[in-house]
């Protein structure tokens, strides 16, 4: 998926849902999305990183916001990928904790939002996304 000017959304199905049953708050297991990217050449921009966002107009983007990607790179001839992490735990949790989300968490919405950076030529692909859950607890 082409990271373009306009926002980008990306939606993960989970395989193994995640279950937010009355315990989970005071448990210490964390989720963690991995999205890779690659591109080639020298980009500039800065995407901004939300989770389920409800759609672009929200007033409150915060309250989804997971983080930011930015691109500082070398220029490069061979495409380069890059792995960003985004801890989404808090987000998710106040989301279930707003009735915004269900308990049993099936899929995921991820958008990318360009908020500066020159329009260069490169491109920027979205290679994969996946969620990783960490137990503390072991």
């Amino acid at each position: 998926m082409k990271l373009t000017t306009e926002p980008t959304i990306f939606t993960l199905l989970l395989s193994t849902p995640i279950d937010f049953n009355p315990t989970f708050i005071s448990t210490k297991i964390s989720y963690v999305l991995d999205v890779q990217v690659s591109f080639q050449g020298r980009p500039t921009e800065t995407y901004s990183v939300y989770i389920n966002l409800p759609n672009i107009t929200t007033a409150n983007k915060a309250a989804y916001y997971a983080g930011v990607m930015s691109f500082f790179e070398l220029p490069s001839k061979e495409r380069v990928t890059k792995t960003l992490l985004f801890d989404i735990t808090d987000k998710l949790i106040e989301q279930v904790k707003n009735h915004e989300q269900p308990l049993k968490i099936s899929k995921l919405t991820l958008t990318f939002v360009k908020e500066n950076g020159f329009s260069s030529q490169e491109d920027i692909v979205v290679e994969g996304v996946s969620l990783h859950k960490y137990d503390h607890n072991s």
